[in-house]
């Protein structure tokens, strides 16, 4: 006779013991019923996957034989201790053709002589729908790490873009964003720039016509051109567009002359020049962190493998031993550039590939970024090497030992190859003594008197 608990509906305990036995086993997959010595007196599949061989083969069997120790093990100790009932355990089970389902199981004691119900529902679509759930939030969050990255590539080039732009939201018609290049255009200091009505920015005579141009590309997704005094008399081109990824907002470009829009193609084409070049491409902020790379880049360093979400610093492509990049950084700071400095690339599949690397400050943008070129020659072919002077003439040497204590000889020797070291990373540097002495690792101090040494301080 089935047992009832302290919730049971009010109509269920007026049932009969059959009815109530139909019920439970029409509900779930599987019923099994479990004696007081813990073996499994009676069976009930249910349109489960088992077979009704398999399940025949159960009978007799204790309930830790079919199903994993530890969940048959709670079961038993929970429904004849703790609780009349236990549930939520999920164990797999073996069904037709050697293969396993997972159930969710539930427990109850039926008969006071401790006769046990284990009821089992088959949980297979469930966490097969869970799974797909997962995979959908993990494809989700990888799209949305794709949407940022390329959203902060736009940011670095809309702010590093030497084409003076504007962004209006039309529904205010305020600046909502402004390059360094536009905000040094109007003459005002950036924080001044953003929020403001552009129209109030514009002399009263030009203002309906210039709202009428932006209804227009608004209306038709058409760019449009025009050319209007500011308050000052300053007389500019304007040329709107729609803003990227929406039909809210205008891309305002501003030029000083009616030549404007012939520069501005210029812009954008030395743009897509730069993203599609051989040569690796990477712009970093004053940390090295990467703030945009080029397609070259990608295949050069990644391996192919695309860039991950989260930002790199363009050390990891180094060895520290060989290149230092703060060094080549607080270089840039003082010089325009550094060029064609042989190296080696560590690619993200571990391997070392022959580039050389050259560098340059962009100009004009706060905060500073620095843009990197790296050539790959690896597949260059080898030049032939001339024939290099020696540093030390072993002939020599040997003609003037016991003319001299040797350890002169040899002082002698290696303070010209100290001159030599000293003059070549002059010319590297451009004669900046502040970088040669961190290139050399020394102080400036004990750079200075070197120099006076061996007669370079004039150089």
């Amino acid at each position: 006779m089935l047992g009832t608990t302290k919730n049971a509906a009010p109509f269920l305990t007026k049932l009969d013991a059959g009815t109530l036995a139909e019920l439970v086993t029409s509900t779930f997959d599987l019923a099994l019923l479990v004696g007081p010595n813990g073996r499994i007196i009676d069976i009930s599949c249910n349109g489960s996957p088992i077979s009704v061989k398999s399940a025949s083969s159960w009978l007799g069997k204790e309930l830790t034989d079919l199903l994993p120790h530890g969940i048959a093990t709670s079961l038993l100790e929970m429904v004849d201790h703790s609780s009349p009932m236990a549930q939520g355990f999920v164990a797999p089970l073996p069904v037709a053709n050697g293969e396993t389902t997972k159930f969710n199981f539930t427990a109850t004691r039926v008969t006071p002589d401790g006769d046990m119900l284990v009821l089992g529902q088959d949980v297979t679509q469930i966490l097969a729908m869970q799974a797909r759930i997962v995979e959908l939030h993990q494809n989700m969050d990888a799209k949305v790490d794709q949407h940022k990255q390329s959203e902060a590539q736009y940011r670095t080039l809309f702010s590093i873009a030497a084409e003076p732009v504007l962004i209006l939201d039309m529904a205010s018609q305020r600046i909502t964003d402004a390059n360094d290049a536009a905000v040094g255009a109007l003459g005002m200091n950036a924080t001044s720039v953003i929020n403001k009505s552009f129209l109030a920015l514009v002399g009263k005579p030009f203002r309906q016509n210039l709202k009428s141009m932006l209804n227009g590309v608004l209306l038709s997704g058409n760019a449009q051109a025009m050319q209007v005094e500011l308050v000052d008399g300053t007389e500019i081109d304007l040329r709107a567009s729609l803003s990227w990824g929406t039909s809210k907002a205008i891309l305002l470009q501003i030029g000083r002359s009616s030549e404007m829009p012939d520069h501005a193609n210029e812009s954008r084409s030395l743009q897509e020049l730069i993203r599609a070049a051989n040569e690796a491409v990477v712009i970093v902020d004053e940390g090295g962190q990467i703030e945009w790379t080029n397609k070259a880049f990608v295949e050069l360093a990644m391996a192919g493998r695309p860039m991950p979400p989260e930002r790199q610093n363009l050390r990891s492509f180094f060895d520290a031993s060989d290149i230092q990049l703060e060094t080549l950084i607080d270089f840039l700071r003082n010089s325009e550039r550094v060029r064609l400095i042989p190296t080696a690339l560590l690619t993200k599949s571990g391997a070392f590939i022959d580039v050389e690397l050259s560098a340059v400050g962009i100009p004009n943008v706060s905060p500073p970024k620095y843009g990197f070129v790296i050539r790959d020659t690896s597949t260059r072919l080898p030049q032939p090497k001339p024939a290099a002077e020696p540093s030390i003439d072993a002939s020599s040497l040997l003609d003037r030992i016991g003319s001299a204590p040797f350890r002169d000889l040899m002082r002698d020797e290696m303070d010209e190859i100290e001159k030599k070291v000293l003059a070549s990373v002059l010319e590297l540097t451009g004669n900046n003594r502040v970088a040669t002495a961190k290139v050399l690792g020394i102080s400036r101090q004990t750079l200075y008197k070197k120099l006076n040494q061996f007669g370079l301080i004039n150089r």
